[in-house]
């Protein structure tokens, strides 16, 4: 997998490195004071704490966009052009088409988000669809990851 926007990506990992800093040296400043009772003695602790470990997490960070350890390939992933255009598909449907895709841990709610969304869209009138990929990782796992066999048949 290339990367090909190597600027932005060393910005984004500098915006990290300094959001991550920030809060991990907030956190050992209010740690400090509190063993030691000392403002002072938090701030020097997460002074030392901030500019000592900033560069080594960054180049951390650097390291681990360039390997692509624990990457899923995507390569097999692809868009089918449609038949249909959208304008033709949203006249149909009498709306705009759009797509919410909700992303997160595991119990973090992101179905109970996606039923409310699909509950509150029925109510104004807009037809809605949930895909939930569960389903799909079911058949994925049954199948011990095997490219050769369709997951699906039309």
């Amino acid at each position: 997998m290339g990367r090909k926007d190597t600027q932005s990506s060393r910005k984004r990992h500098i915006a990290k490195t300094l959001a991550w800093r920030l809060t991990t040296t907030l956190t050992a400043v209010l740690i400090a004071w509190a063993i030691s009772g000392d403002s002072n003695t938090g701030l020097v602790i997460g002074s030392i704490d901030f500019f000592a470990k900033m560069p080594t997490y960054y180049f951390h960070e650097r390291v681990w966009y360039k390997s692509n350890f624990g990457l899923i390939n995507r390569n097999n992933l692809y868009t089918e052009r449609s038949s249909i255009t959208l304008t033709e598909r949203e006249k149909l449907l009498s709306q705009k088409v759009l797509a919410v895709w909700l992303t997160g841990l595991s119990g973090s709610g992101k179905s109970t988000i996606a039923n409310a969304l699909n509950k509150r869209l029925f109510k104004q009138g807009s037809l809605s669809y949930i895909l939930d990929v569960n389903g799909y990782l079911a058949i994925y796992k049954k199948r011990k990851h095997s490219t050769t066999k369709p997951l699906f048949r039309s």
